[in-house]
């Protein structure tokens, strides 16, 4: 069974932000395995914040639900990404898919590919999350949302604190993330792979009066190869320097190199162990 339909536009509107959703043109199949739903936008997505005007080109979307419950999925599609005149991404195709557990927590898969990123070109981002309950994942979307339309800043003492028990509780119910990013634009390198899981004993000893006790029970590796030129681009010249110059961050023919690992307290950056 097929239906189609359309809906109006759509306009968000806070002191600071807004966000233009274009008329959407709707697909809805079915059939005896599973639900699809298509979005077409027939314009542009605009999130003006603070006057900087972020533009999505020709979006489109497609939700698949399986009908015997397992995993399903969002994808998500774009020609170019910019803010103000300056494009960020061209050609991204994302796909988001969640599969609820027997405990009732979820899996959460992101797997995005994009043609060109900015100044690192043909880009492939994966990030997995394992054992996340429903509640710490509507609290990340919705302050997601809400940073997004008020502008505001998460940087106040509650926040921190409600955000350092989120991420107890994440940890204590056995919660896991990867991420990992290949880009290659010419010789510029971008490789990124990190993973966090926690030890399955000590965090039954996780408490939320002791931030030390989460440290203890973490298992968290990286290792980074980015440009010289890309990184003077998120971090400050000056800091860059002090984490060269700190061994932090080997130098190899303009690529900067990391390599860190901390397990139980120990931790260790490019072969040095470090004290806690």
């Amino acid at each position: 069974m097929t239906i189609e339909a359309s809906s109006q536009p759509i306009n968000i509107k806070s002191e600071s932000a807004s966000i233009n959703i274009p008329e959407l043109q709707i697909i809805h199949y079915s059939d005896n395995k599973k639900l699809e739903t298509v979005l077409l936008a027939t314009n542009d997505i605009k999130i003006n914040h603070n006057g900087a005007m972020t533009i999505y080109s020709k979006p489109r979307l497609l939700y698949s639900v399986p009908k015997n419950n397992a995993e399903s999925e969002i994808s998500f599609k774009v020609d170019n990404i910019s803010v103000g005149n300056v494009s960020i991404a061209d050609g991204i195709l994302a796909t988001f898919s969640h599969k609820q557990k027997e405990n009732d927590n979820l899996d959460i898969s992101i797997n995005a590919n994009f043609e060109n990123l900015s100044s690192v070109g043909h880009g492939v981002l994966t990030f997995k999350l394992h054992n996340i309950t429903k509640s710490t994942l509507l609290d990340a979307i919705n302050l997601g949302v809400d940073m997004t339309l008020s502008g505001k800043r998460y940087d106040t003492n509650d926040d921190n604190t409600e955000q350092l028990m989120e991420f107890m509780r994440f940890a204590k119910n056995g919660g896991s993330a990867t991420l990992n990013f290949d880009a290659k634009k010419q010789n510029h390198i971008v490789k990124i792979e990190s993973s966090l899981k926690f030890d399955p004993v000590l965090k039954n000893a996780i408490n939320e009066h002791n931030a030390l006790s989460l440290l203890q029970a973490a298992d968290f590796k990286a290792k980074l190869n980015i440009p010289k030129s890309f990184a003077t681009s998120l971090v400050s010249p000056v800091w860059l320097d002090r984490f060269i110059n700190d061994k932090m961050v080997l130098v190899d023919n303009q690529q900067l190199l990391t390599d860190m690992s901390l397990y139980k307290m120990n931790a260790t950056i490019n072969g040095v162990q470090l004290k806690i």
